[in-house]
């Protein structure tokens, strides 16, 4: 299988920098077509439970999040804050997507596969 090489697409994504407490997506809000990669930092996922906020997983590194809404186009499943005292996020909108996707399989395959993770965790946390 070939390598997965983002260095690639890089030059194409939208990078943008948090400090710690920022909150990058808002559990209900609207989709807006676009995935994100977190290059540094941590991230919490949280999810409201009776009011207030509790975080249910965290992101590193390396990992995609916002997948799910993307696809499904409905609103976040959670809202995402920064852990770390920085992070670093590329975006990656819907068409430069598709574009990699067709290019690179193996990409589709890894944000398929992360997608299921995701839903898994998810389900284990409920039950």
């Amino acid at each position: 299988m070939e390598n997965l090489n983002f260095s690639d697409y890089i030059k194409h994504l939208e990078v943008l920098d948090f400090k710690k407490g920022d909150v990058i997506l808002k559990q209900g809000s609207s989709t807006n077509e676009t995935i994100y990669f977190l290059f540094s930092g941590e991230l919490s996922v949280e999810k409201n439970r009776i009011g207030r906020n509790v975080q249910i997983s965290s992101i590193f590194a390396g990992e995609f999040f916002g997948e799910i809404s993307m696809i499904t186009s409905k609103p976040r499943a959670a809202t995402i804050k920064v852990n770390s005292e920085t992070a670093k996020v590329g975006l990656i909108d819907k068409s430069t997507f598709l574009n990699v996707s067709k290019s690179r399989p193996k990409f589709l395959f890894v944000l398929i596969r992360q997608a299921i993770q995701t839903m898994h965790r998810a389900e284990n946390k409920h039950n």
